[in-house]
């Protein structure tokens, strides 16, 4: 799909699972707020579309340590 449709899809849904390749999927929503959970955080989420390498689609929460690369 484009760019525009995954974005359209994940904004009008209030949220998706998008199938991004083989064995990769992730919850997408549509605004920063859909994190509950005190152990996560939103982050932008990026995704390659038919289209466009790197879509903004939403976010998508995820644990703090995850965002950081302990091996530098």
């Amino acid at each position: 799909m484009s760019c525009n449709e995954a974005r359209r899809l994940v904004r009008e849904s209030g949220g998706a699972v998008l199938y991004t390749g083989p064995g990769l999927y992730d919850l997408y929503h549509p605004n920063g707020a859909a994190c509950h959970s005190l152990m996560q955080v939103t982050q932008r989420a990026y995704i390659r579309t038919r289209d466009t390498a790197q879509c903004l689609v939403g976010y998508t929460c995820v644990e703090p340590d995850r965002l950081f690369d302990w091996n530098r």
